[in-house]
């Protein structure tokens, strides 16, 4: 009985540890989309380039979709960079959209490591930034997260931000791991076809 305790316990704790990855915040009915009709002002932050130079947030100018997330993570940040930059291509590489990738783990994503990490998710481009200056962004965006057990993982709200060209919030995208680069770029149209 004791030994049935125990795994039943370790799948408990496996499989919890598996969910709060990326989901672990959001709705049971997964994947979704919410839509901000008006687009929905951000805070302006100070965030900085993979170059280490200083940038205003949201950026203005283009329309940008962004993903949270961080460069040590396992599994959904880095299917998800990988099926946005094909959702990209399959549109054509628009000029007026841009992709980012803003760390949610500034302590160890320093502007190098952004670099170094984005160069395989190109035309991606990485932010990274003071704790509390991605606290608020995250907190704007509805995107959670916290550290796991160990400290190793960072679990965090698994979405895609859409900002228009004067970074307002337009759409989030919630699931965006789940999805394949087909439906990503149905969602990147919206963007594109901004009036």
């Amino acid at each position: 009985m004791d030994f049935v305790r125990k795994i039943y316990g370790v799948l408990l704790v496996v499989g919890g540890v598996g969910l709060a990855h990326g989901t672990h915040y959001l709705p049971a009915s997964g994947p979704g989309v919410k839509v901000f009709q008006p687009a929905k002002s951000l805070p302006l932050i100070e965030l900085q380039d993979t170059l280490a130079k200083a940038v205003s947030f949201p950026p203005k100018g283009t329309a940008w979709a962004i993903y949270l997330g961080y460069t040590a993570c396992p599994d959904a940040c880095p299917v998800t960079l990988e099926r946005l930059r094909q959702a990209y291509a399959r549109l054509g590489s628009p000029k007026t959209v841009r992709l980012g990738f803003v760390s949610l783990d500034p302590a160890n994503d320093t502007p190098a490591v952004m670099g170094r990490y984005l160069r395989g998710f190109l035309p991606v481009e990485g932010f990274t930034g003071k704790p509390e200056a991605v606290a608020r962004l995250a907190a704007a965006l509805e995107v959670r997260y916290n550290p796991g057990p160990g400290g190793t993982r960072l679990y965090h709200t698994d979405a895609i931000a859409l900002l228009d060209e004067k970074g307002g919030l337009v759409r989030m995208i919630f699931g965006a791991s789940r999805l394949s680069a087909a439906t990503l770029a149905e969602e990147l149209k919206h963007l594109v076809n901004l009036p």
